[in-house]
């Protein structure tokens, strides 16, 4: 339906009479002010069209346009077409403000609070003036003027009214248009005010803010075109660092020009050196903003960091530190051989030495063990809530399995997976309802359901190094194949698996992987390529991996596991002392 709102036009002087009226649809409505007195020149009537247009320049069908003359404080409306196209016809010269919503309904709910404003003067001709979300102009306040000379009241006499001069706020546009030729409303070139976050990885989504986001034609990282990017409005964009951006800035264009921004791409850093104990190889990490905690397989001891991997303090593992009968030059073969973080100031650990392991607790202050020794242990974990957590290792011939309860503390037995005897990895990711345990031999993982442990089936079967979950149904395994090939297997049930392919480049009888870490569809796989330390990366679920890092050859190069919290922050230890931090 349009409405047709009549312009009432006072003219003191005018012999000829002036037709005015609002073109949307086929219908027509239109006043005839009567000639009076002297004949006067009229100014040629102006028309104005355009289209409605969404942020990304696509129409907006049947949008409700309305046309105000902000002069005469009157104003005509109409429905676009199928394309956005409106038009108003026969206006007087002036200043106008042309306003849309997406329907007559929203205008009429929200009569003041259109989606898109543009104020413009018109002189003579036709213009263009397509209105697009989100760039709304200040409406300007018409100002009313005697007109200089203007007629005065004779007492008792009929009573003239002043002509009133409609006066516009400052930066309203004018366009002079060329009698029956169409100008564009400029739009300015973008501006970027901020990106977040401004250090970022391949893969990760940034939201960029700003102004004059209208016509997106490309956002790129160094010039690298962005993965995607959805431009949400006109100050907001979110883009996806592409493969190959390095650090440098973001480039935003549209059709009138362009703004950048710098950014940083995160790195891996060799910190190593950071660690001055004497020491050969690291078995695990873990790490709370800045506080980190390293596993080392130098016996007696583990390393802790306060200021995030800047420095380190060796710390000695609780009394009585246990001994073999063929002991190491210092006495001890009792090692940490996995960390967990469950925060700053609860920290939990697993050892192993000869004959059995203990469960440590470090609570802010102290080191302590937990309970009495149980089997020789190399994996501990915790679900994200709660007091119960899950350790695993082995007493020689049989798989273990640990229940610790941090509320005591203690530790208990736990029941026994039927897979093979050197459980190696364990992981509960939702609660104590459902994990899962990998062995290095009888190539098993299984799972724990229902209140009982069952094989998950893995395929291939060979030797599992690592198994992590995310939910109860998507998880990671690596190890090897029966013919020592790296293999990297996935599941989206828990109990069923398919096999991921390496990246392209990579020989898998030349891969050991020995860990794997997943946020969401963000994960890494950690190990060697010959005698090199090697960072796989997927962005994807393992659809594909690539290659985040890989050293230079150096012998016994081996990274042994690698952790990420949720601010993209991560650490990987390994062979040679080796201490890896991605920032």
């Amino acid at each position: 339906m349009t409405k047709k709102l009549l312009i009432s036009i006072v003219l003191i002087s005018i012999i000829s009479g002036i037709i005015i009226a609002g073109c949307g649809d086929t219908g027509s409505s239109q006043i005839v002010v009567p000639a009076t007195g002297t004949p006067t020149q009229i100014a040629s009537l102006i028309t104005i069209k355009g289209q409605a247009l969404e942020v990304n320049g696509t129409p907006i069908p049947n949008a409700f346009v309305v046309c105000v003359n902000l002069g005469l404080s009157a104003s005509l409306s109409t429905l676009a077409d199928q394309l956005g196209n409106y038009i108003f016809k026969n206006l007087p010269p002036g200043t106008y403000r042309i306003e849309i919503w997406r329907s007559e309904g929203d205008h009429n709910s929200s009569p003041g609070s259109p989606i898109g404003a543009i104020n413009i003067t018109v002189t003579e001709g036709t213009i263009t003036v397509n209105v697009t979300v989100g760039t709304i102009d200040p409406t300007p306040t018409p100002t009313a003027t005697n007109t200089p000379g203007g007629p005065t009241n004779t007492p008792g006499g009929p009573t003239a009214t002043n002509t009133p001069t409609a006066t516009n706020t400052p930066k309203t546009p004018t366009a002079t248009n060329t009698p029956g030729g169409p100008t564009n409303t400029p739009v300015p070139a973008p501006t970027i005010t901020n990106v977040n976050p401004s250090s970022v990885a391949v893969g990760d989504n940034v939201v960029i803010t700003g102004n004059y986001f209208i016509n997106v034609t490309s956002v790129t990282f160094s010039s690298s075109p962005a993965i995607t990017y959805t431009v949400n409005s006109s100050t907001q964009i979110t883009a996806t660092v592409p493969a190959g951006a390095v650090t440098g800035l973001i480039t935003v264009t549209t059709a009138t020009g362009f703004d950048t921004v710098s950014f940083t791409m995160k790195s891996w850093h060799d910190i190593s050196s950071n660690l001055t104990a004497d020491q050969q190889h690291l078995l695990d990490v873990t790490f709370t903003g800045d506080d980190v905690w390293i596993a080392g397989d130098k016996p007696g001891e583990l390393y802790h960091s306060i200021d995030g991997g800047t420095s380190f303090t060796p710390v000695p593992l609780p009394s009585p530190v246990y001994r073999a009968k063929l002991t190491a030059s210092n006495g001890y073969t009792e090692y940490v051989t996995s960390l967990f973080a469950r925060g700053a100031n609860d920290v939990w650990g697993v050892t192993s030495y000869n004959g059995g392991g203990r469960v440590l607790h470090w609570n802010g202050s102290t080191l302590s063990a937990v309970g009495s020794p149980v089997s020789a242990l190399n994996s501990i974990h915790f679900p994200p809530s709660g007091n119960i957590g899950y350790c695993c290792g082995s007493d020689g011939s049989a798989p273990y399995v640990g229940q610790v309860d941090t509320s005591v503390p203690s530790v208990t037995a736990f029941a026994t997976p039927p897979g093979g005897p050197y459980s190696n990895c364990i992981v509960f990711p939702v609660d104590s309802n459902t994990g899962w345990v990998s062995s290095f031999t009888n190539g098993s993982i299984d799972r724990y359901a229902g209140g009982t442990w069952s094989n998950a089936n893995p395929n291939p079967s060979g030797s599992f190094n690592s198994v992590y979950f995310i939910d109860n149904s998507n998880g990671w395994a690596v190890g090897q194949d029966s013919s020592t090939n790296a293999i990297i297997i996935h599941s989206t049930t828990g109990n069923s698996w398919s096999s991921q392919n390496l990246p392209v480049g990579i020989t898998a009888s030349n891969v050991t992987l020995m860990d794997v870490f997943f946020r969401n569809t963000q994960g890494w796989a950690v190990g060697r390529n010959s005698n090199t330390d090697l960072i796989l990366y997927t962005n994807n679920s393992g659809n594909t991996w690539t290659v985040q890092y890989q050293s230079s050859t150096s012998p016994l190069s081996q990274l042994n596991a690698i952790y990420f919290d949720s601010n993209g922050v991560g650490y990987a230890v390994g062979n040679n002392k080796k201490i890896y931090k991605y920032y």
